[in-house]
């Protein structure tokens, strides 16, 4: 994470996804991450992908803990769903 403006970041984040429904995804992604009142907003582009019709996700994120944000991934119309973010290691902020 690198501070873009005052309120704004600069992310990268992987993302393994596996679906209830079948399939498993992994991505990397460049997002922008927007401070928003009470939570994070945050859209991104997908650097590379398996398989490559993955698309950008973005994310309405609010801080619960110090470890986990929870809200919604909204992406092209295709999903609204509850996600869960939990942080696997020590933040890296740059």
């Amino acid at each position: 994470m690198t501070p873009a403006a005052s309120d704004a970041f600069d992310v990268w984040i992987h993302i393994k996804e596996v679906c209830p429904q079948g399939g498993d995804f992994t991505a990397d992604e460049q997002c922008h991450a927007m401070v928003a009142r009470d939570g994070v907003a945050m859209g991104c582009s997908v650097v590379r992908a398996t398989p490559q019709t993955y698309n950008a996700d973005t994310f309405q994120l609010v801080q619960r803990s110090g470890d986990v944000m929870v809200g919604r991934l909204v992406d092209t119309g295709l999903w609204d769903e509850p996600v869960t973010w939990r942080r696997a290691a020590p933040a890296q902020v740059s």
